[in-house]
């Protein structure tokens, strides 16, 4: 995040997006569909989109409880339903820890990969979560203290909870003169997602990679 930060490469992301956008409500459509991307890691998602679509949010007016929410919502439901995630692999290794293997001494006889896959239309809440927040954006539903600091950014012109002088942190008071392009973006992104799957691979002793184990073996 650092490296996409100094390079000006988020930067340079938020304004290919800003160009796009025509209002609030795109721009909070925008978050939530970068957020559904970067699916591969809930904590990796909320420090990527967040540090890109604030830039974005900022200038529609949109407040920065509202763009957490957004992201939050959608951060952890989308690893918990996307099987090529860390949330797809611990949830497959706690039910082999719990019985449901193929083992001997295995509870329940059937693959845990297999079963979480299987499970995934019945996961009521992601599903609810993503689909509530989808609507609600649409919508423009905003309710409780969410809508209280909506309300504060739309009188005073201030993303920090409305408050008098926002609260910037010391990312914000730096500015980084760049080239960067929608490439420089995307190559670290990419990257790391790469990796992150090759190395889930390689550490489940894939046979690809000289290891005993099957495909679905290597998963969990």
């Amino acid at each position: 995040i650092e490296l996409i930060r100094r390079s000006g490469a988020s930067q340079a992301y938020a304004h290919l997006i800003k160009r796009r956008l025509q209002g609030r409500r795109q721009a909070e459509f925008a978050t939530l569909g970068l957020s559904t991307l970067l699916f591969l890691d809930d904590y990796f998602n909320v420090i990527t989109t967040a540090s890109v679509m604030r830039q974005i949010t900022d200038i529609f007016g949109v407040a920065r409880l509202r763009c957490a929410q957004l992201i939050g919502n959608m951060a952890a439901a989308t690893a918990a339903i996307f099987p090529l995630s860390t949330w797809g692999a611990a949830i497959a290794g706690t039910l082999a820890s719990s019985g449901v293997n193929l083992s001997e001494t295995g509870l329940i006889a059937l693959h845990p990969f297999s079963t979480y896959i299987w499970s995934i239309p019945f996961a009521v809440y992601p599903i609810t979560l993503i689909i509530i927040t989808w609507i609600t954006t649409a919508e423009r539903i905003l309710i409780g203290l969410v809508q209280n600091h909506q309300d504060l950014t739309d009188l005073t012109t201030n993303v920090h909870s409305g408050s008098a002088e926002p609260h910037l942190s010391e990312e914000e008071t730096h500015t980084f003169e760049s080239k960067a392009t929608f490439i420089d973006f995307l190559i670290p992104i990419g990257t790391l997602i790469l990796s992150l799957v090759l190395a889930l691979f390689y550490t489940g002793r894939w046979s690809v990679f000289g290891g005993p184990n099957t495909f679905m073996q290597a998963l969990t």
